[in-house]
């Protein structure tokens, strides 16, 4: 079959060279496979210098690998040493963003040349906290496709601001949502959550944290693979305290940081100290995280 798809080839560059070099198709009836090798390697390239250049190269090509050109071989990604999944802030543009972009790099310069790899969380990040479903379901998949692909990786989670809410549901640190069967919720549930003053913009959907939240969080077979999470700006922290408090068998493994001030996971008023974590807090998170990785 991979010489017919040769043979094949050369027969489509054989008529393109008798339109260009010819002038006309009855020229395939007077140049045969052998005597088309033989002028298209002494003189193809005079006659165009651009298409002699492309016909070379396809030739070559679809005569030693013996397939059809511009399908590109497949190659296995290798799985890194460690991977971070890390969901953005309110208004970040897609990818870890900024403050995940810093952690990141901060880890990778702490853990001895081991590769990190780094995932962001495939969701709006928008001013409606309703989206951070999307946020769950999208990192559960990525967590699941790292366990059954890559079982050796050491796995890291991470959100900012609405992304920690994103990593709040995926641990089941939330009511009727529990991380691993037999773990209950938080009894009584959260409390309603407090009005936040000074908010810059409306935020539908915030009060989910303190209704029952996405349903889908991690899987137990995660526990023994996610070997720390990190948090920045969670809004969780603000009603019931720090996620490693919350997280079950994540709780030891889990940093939760608040900048001085943040009024989304304190009780300051200054939103400028939301977006001061870099690089004090997210260095501190790294060599948590470092020691745990």
């Amino acid at each position: 079959m991979a010489h017919r798809r040769a043979a094949d080839a050369v027969d489509l560059l054989r008529r393109l060279f008798c339109r260009i070099r010819v002038g006309s198709p009855k020229c395939l009836r007077r140049v045969s496979r052998a005597a088309y090798h033989q002028q298209m390697s002494v003189g193809v390239a005079r006659a165009h210098p651009i298409v002699g250049r492309f016909c070379a190269a396809m030739l070559t090509a679809g005569a030693m690998l013996g397939v059809p050109v511009g399908i590109p071989s497949a190659a296995a990604q290798p799985c890194p040493d460690i991977d971070v999944t890390f969901a953005r802030g309110l208004g970040d543009a897609p990818g870890p963003g900024p403050l995940g972009d810093a952690f990141i790099n901060s880890l990778r310069s702490k853990v001895g040349g081991r590769s990190v790899g780094a995932y962001g969380v495939n969701y709006a990040a928008s001013s409606n906290f309703l989206t951070v479903s999307d946020g769950v379901a999208d990192a559960t998949n990525h967590v699941n496709d790292m366990v059954a692909n890559c079982p050796a990786t050491r796995l890291v989670l991470g959100g900012f601001s609405e992304g920690a809410a994103v990593v709040d549901f995926l641990v089941g640190a939330a009511p009727s949502v529990p991380a691993i069967p037999g773990v209950p919720g938080i009894p009584g549930g959260l409390p309603p959550l407090p009005d936040i003053p000074g908010l810059p913009v409306a935020l539908p959907g915030l009060d989910i944290l303190s209704g029952t939240g996405p349903t889908n969080p991690l899987p137990p077979a995660a526990v023994d693979h996610v070997a720390a999470v990190a948090v920045f700006g969670n809004p969780l922290t603000r009603v019931s305290g720090p996620l490693n408090g919350l997280a079950g068998p994540y709780g030891p493994k889990t940093i939760d940081l608040c900048h001085a001030g943040d009024p989304l996971c304190g009780g300051g008023g200054d939103w400028n100290a939301h977006h001061e974590y870099v690089p004090g807090l997210t260095d501190q998170a790294a060599a948590f995280v470092a020691g745990l990785v």
